[in-house]
């Protein structure tokens, strides 16, 4: 059967559709006016938010599509006159649908100048707020007059406001961020671009944002994933390189749990070392309202050692002004992997097994990180091996001396062992307890480090298994057998009170002479 278009069906046509599009517009208007549509979204709002919303009049628009726009929206947590309100929007423009009030969907949102001020949490239990919003009458669920489907951001900014006037706001720079089938009583799902500050870098995310808790926004949950890429880490004073990571988020806005792993290869301290390759794999808690880092557990990795480190970054009022307080065990490491942290060598002075507890602290302050670190601790290294040919040499000549060898018989590369205590503090090492051992002799001394120039001041005993006279061998040891008997003690063939000075790369060894005699020494 063939339909036949006449003029008149179609003059039919459009005029029923204009017809229901009027309808339809009717409809919207209804719904948006009413004498005082501010008012009545204001007390929308702050019923669901259970928050004190104001804004400037409302404009509605209904060409060419059905608008609303505002300015001045502000959002305040009831009873916290104190605080900046929650939430601010400069501008903002509701895109409606011609279905919109019907299907209570909301096409798209657009906000210009958002600015959240998230504040410490508060001090009450969830119980007691629980408690007192049912004293109140306000429920504590519900269910959402209206969802978003598309909420955008322009330039947002977070701003974590600090507990205390002198606390410095952790506040980050919000690129992009939306939001899609937004609502109050229903998780969120957000996709945001920001700038992180410490360590400054470009952070990607995406995840959940609630539901909305009515009592204390703070405890409004969120969880998802992130990107962290090119960090900047010179914005810690102390440390340097580009570091990048991934890894998940949960928690609420004042206290986010996160797990990841991050990687840079070209981190340094300011110890005078060169730049390593460092890989980590994170558990931290970070705290919103002040930037402070609790490192629950780090796992990091230099070369072929394992670094295990818990402790906190404190985040103080200033740029690059960090607390850093934290212990760090190594067990079973390569002291090679370490050395390169501190000293800047083509190859490494000394390898060998390392293990190592320390207790750090950096302060914040001006000033290089060598003297500004605090760190007491314990180190033991085993099978050492010098890779400078003057020191490699005077190891193996101590430990044949102390076999009581002949110089024809020395044996390069002969492994130590070290152990000690130490305590570093405005760039000078003191070392004590601190034992050197190889085949034959035992060093024990105790004396300084100075980071930088590297000089050295030891005092101490070699403990060697022979006599003084075989020790020293040759013509000269006809001489010293009558003195033997003064330095054997102890159960050791010889006791030689030393003192080792210079600097590291060329240290100068000598006998107190003195103390052989029990006199006095000068130092």
């Amino acid at each position: 059967m063939r339909i036949r278009i006449t003029r008149k069906w179609l003059v039919l046509g459009v005029s029923a559709a204009l017809a229901v599009t009027l309808a339809l517009f009717a409809i919207a208007a209804r719904a948006l006016n009413g004498g005082s549509l501010t008012e009545r979204v204001s007390a929308a709002l702050s019923d669901a938010l259970n928050c004190d919303v104001s804004m400037d009049p409302l404009t509605v628009k209904m060409l060419p599509r059905p608008s609303v726009s505002g300015t001045n929206l502000k959002i305040r947590l009831r009873g916290r006159p104190e605080l900046p309100p929650f939430v601010e929007v400069a501008q903002f423009d509701v895109k409606l649908g011609l279905l919109s009030v019907i299907r209570r969907h909301i096409e798209d949102v657009h906000l210009d100048g958002l600015r959240m001020n998230v504040p410490p949490r508060l001090a009450a239990t969830m119980a007691a707020a629980q408690s007192a919003a049912t004293a109140a009458g306000i429920p504590a669920q519900g269910k959402d007059l209206f969802r978003v489907d598309h909420i955008i951001t322009h330039d947002a900014v977070v701003n974590f406001v600090a507990k205390n006037a002198s606390g410095r706001p952790l506040m980050f720079d919000v690129h992009n961020l939306e939001l899609l089938d937004a609502g109050v009583f229903e998780p969120v799902r957000f996709i945001a671009g920001l700038t992180n500050p410490v360590p400054e870098g470009q952070i990607y995310s995406r995840g959940t944002f609630g539901p909305w808790n009515r009592e204390d926004p703070t405890l409004t949950p969120i969880d998802g994933a992130f990107t962290l890429a090119d960090a900047d880490l010179a914005t810690i004073n102390g440390i340097a390189g580009k570091t990048s990571s991934t890894g998940t988020f949960k928690g609420v806005l004042t206290d986010i749990h996160v797990e990841g792993q991050s990687d840079t290869p070209d981190f340094s301290l300011d110890l005078g070392g060169r730049p390593v390759q460092l890989a980590t794999n994170f558990v931290v808690t970070v705290d919103g309202t002040n930037g402070t880092t609790q490192l629950d557990r780090i796992e990091a990795h230099i070369g072929n050692t394992t670094i295990s480190v818990i402790g906190t970054i404190t985040n103080l009022p200033g740029p690059k002004n960090h607390d850093v307080v934290v212990t760090a065990t190594v067990t079973d490491g390569h002291v090679e992997d370490l050395m390169r942290l501190a000293i800047d060598t083509p190859k490494p002075i000394v390898t060998g097994k390392i293990s190592l507890t320390t207790d750090l602290k950096l302060p914040p302050g001006k000033g290089r990180a060598q003297h500004r670190l605090n760190a007491t601790g314990t180190v033991r290294i085993k099978g050492a091996d010098f890779s400078d040919p003057e020191m490699d040499a005077k190891i193996s000549d101590l430990s044949r001396r102390g076999l009581g060898k002949k110089e024809s018989e020395a044996v390069p590369n002969v492994p130590a062992d070290f152990a000690g205590t130490f305590v570093l503090a405005s760039g000078l090492m003191t070392l004590t307890k601190t034992e050197l051992q190889v085949p034959g002799a035992v060093i024990q001394v105790a004396g300084t480090y100075r980071l930088g120039s590297e000089e050295v001041d030891f005092i101490g005993e070699a403990l060697l298994e022979t006599s003084l006279s075989r020790a020293v061998g040759g013509f000269k040891s006809i001489f010293l057998k009558p003195f033997n008997p003064l330095f054997r003690k102890n159960g050791s063939g010889a006791v030689v009170p030393i003192r080792i000075t210079g600097t590291r790369p060329v240290p100068i060894f000598g006998v107190r002479k003195a103390a052989v005699f029990g006199k006095g020494e000068k130092k």
